[in-house]
C-alpha cells in the first residue's frame, strides 16, 4: 500500500489564520482507497476573543472489517466489505476576561456511516471467503456534544471550573445522504445535560509547618 499527506498553514500572529490538510491512501491488493480533507479557520477578533472552525471529512472504499455475529447457531467469524462516510466538525470559541479568568465553548458534531457491499466469513489460512446471501445493515452513527467552561484562577495553583455538558447519541441502520437533514433529525434526538462545578486549592506544604511553628 502507499500514502501520501499534503498541508499547510498561514501566519499564527495574524488576526485570521488558515490551515488545511489533505491526503489519500490506496492498497490495490484489495481495492481499498479512501482521502481526507481539513480546513481549519481561526479568526481572533481582538486580543479578548478568538474562534477557530475544525472541518474534516474521510472517505474509505471497500474497507474490510470485522463484524460481530450475524447467524446466532453459527460460530463462523464475519467480516464485511464497506464505504465509510465520517464527518467531523469542531468549533471553538474562547473569551479572555482576565490573566485569570476565561469562558470557553467546544461544540463537536461527529457523523459515521458505514454501507455494507457484501459479507465474508474468515478462514484458517486468514483469507476470506465471501457468503453469499448474507446481509449485514447499515450503520449511521451520530454524536453531538457542547462543552461550556467557565475557569477563575483565583489564587496561585487555585481555580474554580464551572462546567456545563450537554451530549447527544443516534444509532440508525438508514444510511443519509443529505448532511444538514442528517443534522437536523440528531438536533431532534432526546439529549442528556449535566452541570458541574469543581474547585482546585494549592496548599504549600513548607509554608503550612512555617506557620504552625510560628
Amino acid at each position: 500500500n502507499y500514502s501520501a499527506d499534503w498541508s499547510l498553514a498561514t501566519d499564527g500572529r495574524k488576526p485570521f489564520r488558515y490551515q488545511h490538510a489533505v491526503g489519500f491512501t490506496n492498497s490495490p491488493e484489495n481495492d481499498n482507497f479512501g482521502y481526507y480533507v481539513r480546513l481549519v479557520p481561526r479568526f481572533r477578533i481582538n486580543e479578548r476573543i478568538s474562534a477557530t472552525l475544525q472541518i474534516g471529512y474521510e472517505q474509505e472504499n471497500n474497507n474490510y472489517g470485522w463484524i460481530p455475529g450475524i447467524l446466532s447457531d453459527s460460530a463462523a467469524i464475519w467480516f464485511g466489505r464497506r464505504d465509510i462516510t465520517t464527518f467531523n466538525n469542531i468549533l471553538t470559541v474562547r473569551y479572555i476576561f482576565s490573566t485569570k479568568a476565561s469562558l470557553s465553548l467546544r461544540a463537536r458534531h461527529y457523523w459515521s456511516q458505514a454501507k455494507y457491499l457484501s459479507v465474508y466469513t474468515l478462514q484458517e489460512d486468514g483469507s476470506l471467503a465471501e457468503a453469499p446471501g448474507v446481509e449485514y445493515q447499515d450503520i449511521n452513527f451520530n454524536t453531538i456534544t457542547a462543552d461550556l467552561q467557565f475557569v477563575w484562577y483565583f489564587a496561585p495553583g487555585s481555580e474554580i471550573s464551572v462546567m456545563w455538558k450537554n451530549l447527544i447519541n443516534t444509532f440508525s441502520t438508514q444510511p443519509e445522504d443529505n448532511y444538514f437533514r442528517n443534522l437536523g433529525n440528531t438536533l431532534g434526538a432526546d439529549q442528556a445535560n449535566s452541570f458541574s462545578v469543581r474547585i482546585l486549592y494549592y496548599l504549600d506544604f513548607l509554608s503550612l509547618r512555617k506557620l504552625k511553628r510560628g
